[in-house]
């Protein structure tokens, strides 16, 4: 068969066909070949779906299976000699071209969408002038050096809309040398840098086509990438639809200089998904923008927790300034008070001092609420850094944003990968080793046992000016008004005022300790030098890694802040689903089958919204540390109204890992009856004692209890809400 037809076809598929014409065959034999052979095949060709006829492309993809028939033989032939390497990777193969024509005509036919029919090809009509054919001129005009460099950016990207597949069909030498840098047009560059992208698909060439995303999309779409999909889709609706597809939230996450924030990333792919969508009439598309514009409430949820991360419950607190400051407040003799405090630090609790300057009364008083402020267990700043940045949070969050971009990385490197995996994860090692440290050591209220500690719980020298103008308010309010919760809530924000210093220095620390220990060095990437190494790509990975921790860390530096005024606030169903986020975050494939009711309509609001978040963060960061992390994760919740009371019992079920069900059962029992001592402000594995500990500090929270499935464990608690 293949020689009967190697010779039917010899003149059209190959130039010369010796092998074929020296095998001696029966006359009768070929004549009755040639009288089987289908010669209608091509009318048949359709695509099933539509109806329409195949296009180039797809005729010359399936025509490899229908030579029989003599117009696709003649279609695909000369294609096949010329550009067959080329569609298998393959560049730089002297093949003849399809036909002979000075470069000026083909230029011409190409701007002008015309296409030039190969020879011998069939009707039009049946071969249709398309995208393939205008293509393969275009391949032509390139591989003999002419240069595009005289097209501008929209002439370039109605060229691109009339073409198909260009960077697969020409190397990356070539698209170099076609398209000059015009750094004066950015339409141009964002085209250039994307075909050149598309070619050789490199973390350089990605980082080149985002930079030009960000410059044109800065400079000529008044920063709405929204706006310059719509400007190409008007254009060039083809390469819409490539952008369509290449601006995801992977890609616009790294356009740095465009979004500052997740939650903005999903804003702007939510409103091109939806914009895109309703254009094509795409129902995923727009399926797809409905569940990111959920996201992105969520996302609002997730401000909130982060920008309250030092958050101080003011109900508790002022409940203890009642009881312990009250009184010393209203024995003060602030009739004689010069409201100045002495310029040389002195001991504001020193009995002596304060018998002999009253100011120093109200001071201690002060720098009293101060300590309480920032040390109490259950409600003071250390205990939010302990529930909410050192237990798992702030290593969770830089490690897993590192590992999940090395493994990017080393993807992306392809054959070059042994020259940086060893750099990478040694680098990666010593990364988890010092983010490990830091909140061990640094992110701790100072005292004997943490020397390190960066939250000083007193006031400080460098901190008398704010604490004068403290005592000064304090004074004011007892002397005109002889108000004793009015100066409580002026002591209140005064301990945030000279908190600032300590939040500062911890930022500034952070940066510090980040140019000192996190950074990773281009001489870090290699064992050794490599002969003929790419110098760009290990720039491009260095620059990549040491702008994802930057952005990392300052997200996390975002966290030592004192929160904003308005008073949270989300249902239990919102809760748990920004948890999932938080935690996946955190632990590398966290990804569990989740159950949840319906909402319910009951919003948790001020501080209960604190704590029933870390109630329910510490139960999904158990099940996703110590359970089946691909498991099934269930939250259920019943309610009962009893006139102004109504309680909210809240299940958490979690599974197993196979084969430590005896071993998890057990550490959990441990835990529920072990003494909670300083649970609130202990990292390591003290997480069901930090959710039994809450009980213990009136936060509404109460009766945590705990049941076992063969396979896995359910923890619920009482959730008491008052109606006034």
């Amino acid at each position: 068969m293949f020689i009967l037809e190697s010779r039917t076809l010899g003149s059209t598929l190959v130039l010369t066909n010796d092998a074929a014409q020296k095998i001696n065959l029966p006359a009768e034999l070929s004549e009755a070949y040639l009288a089987a052979r289908t010669t209608g095949v091509f009318d048949a060709l359709n695509l099933a779906a539509t109806g329409d006829l195949l296009d180039g492309q797809g005729a010359f993809c399936m025509a490899s299976a229908w030579l029989s028939d003599e117009r696709l033989a003649s279609f695909y032939g000369p294609i096949e000699r010329y550009a067959g390497p080329r569609f298998d990777g393959v560049f730089g193969v002297e093949r003849p071209f399809l036909e002979s024509a000075d470069h000026d005509s083909l230029v011409r036919s190409v701007m002008a969408q015309q296409g030039i029919q190969p020879p011998k090809a069939a009707d039009a009509a049946i071969i249709p002038d398309d995208e393939f054919q205008r293509t393969l001129r275009l391949v032509h005009l390139v591989e003999h050096g002419y240069s595009l460099g005289s097209c501008n950016g929209l002439e370039l990207v109605t060229l691109m809309n009339v073409t198909q597949n260009v960077p697969q069909l020409l190397s990356e030498a070539e698209l170099d040398a076609a398209l000059p840098s015009k750094p004066e047009d950015n339409l141009y560059e964002l085209i250039r840098a994307s075909l050149k992208f598309e070619s050789a698909p490199k973390i350089s060439t990605e980082f080149n086509m985002r930079s030009a995303t960000e410059r044109i999309v800065i400079a000529n779409f008044g920063g709405s990438i929204l706006s310059l999909l719509k400007f190409i889709y008007k254009t060039a609706p083809q390469v819409a639809k490539f952008y369509m597809a290449m601006w995801n939230e992977s890609f616009l996450i790294q356009c740095y200089k465009l979004y500052k924030s997740a939650y903005e990333v999903n804003v702007a792919s939510t409103s091109i998904l939806d914009w895109y969508g309703h254009q094509t009439d795409d129902k995923v598309l727009l399926e797809r923008a409905r569940s990111l514009a959920l996201e992105n409430k969520l996302v609002l949820i997730r401000h909130d927790i982060d920008s309250q991360r030092l958050y101080v419950d003011s109900v508790r607190f002022k409940q203890w300034m009642f009881e312990k400051l009250a009184g010393p407040l209203r024995q003060a003799d602030l009739t004689t008070v010069d409201q100045s405090i002495p310029a040389q630090e002195v001991k504001i609790d020193d009995q002596i001092e304060i018998l002999i300057d009253p100011s120093l009364q109200v001071a201690s008083i002060i720098d009293a609420a101060y300590n309480e402020f920032c040390c109490n267990k259950a409600y003071g700043v250390d205990s939010y850094i302990g529930r909410r940045i050192r237990h798992g949070t702030f290593h969770g969050t830089l490690i897993k944003s590192a590992s999940d971009l090395v493994e990017e990385l080393l993807n992306q490197c392809g054959t070059d990968r042994v020259n940086y995996e060893h750099g990478l994860r040694f680098w990666l090692a010593r990364f988890g080793d010092e983010v490990k440290l830091f909140p061990r050591e640094r992110l701790q209220v100072k005292s004997d046992k943490k020397p390190r500690g960066l939250l000083v719980p007193h006031v400080r020298g460098a901190e008398y000016n704010m604490l004068e103008f403290s005592v000064r308010q304090v004074c004011e309010s007892l002397l005109s008004n002889n108000s004793i919760p009015e100066a409580i809530d002026i002591i209140f924000q005064s301990c945030w005022l000279l908190l600032q210093p300590n939040l500062t220095e911890i930022q500034r620390e952070l940066e510090r300790w980040r140019g000192e220990k996190l950074l990773l060095k281009k001489e870090d990437l290699r064992r050794m030098p490599e002969p003929g190494a790419d110098d760009d790509q290990a720039r491009a990975i260095v620059r990549r890694v040491n702008e994802k921790v930057a952005e990392t860390l300052q997200q996390i530096s975002a966290w030592f802040a004192a929160p904003k005024e308005t008073t949270p606030s989300a249902t239990l169903q919102e809760l748990f689903q920004v948890v999932r986020m938080e935690v996946a975050e955190q632990v590398a494939g966290f990804a569990p089958e989740v159950s949840e009711p319906e909402e319910s309509g009951t919003r948790i609001v001020g501080h209960r919204y604190q704590y029933v978040y870390d109630g329910l963060y510490i139960l999904v960061h158990n099940a996703a540390r110590h359970g089946q992390i691909g498991g099934a994760l269930e939250l259920s919740v019943s309610e009962k109204v009893d006139g102004p009371v109504t309680t909210i019992y809240v299940t958490v079920v979690s599974q197993f890992e196979a084969g430590r069900e005896s071993y998890s059962r057990e550490r959990i029992e441990h835990e529920m009856t072990a003494p909670m001592d300083d649970a609130l402000v202990t990292e390591g594995s003290t997480g069901i004692r930090k959710l039994r500990a809450l009980t213990s500090a009136k936060t509404d929270i109460s009766d945590v209890s705990v049941s076992f499935s063969p396979n896995g464990v359910a923890f619920t608690f009482r959730l008491t809400l008052t109606t006034l």
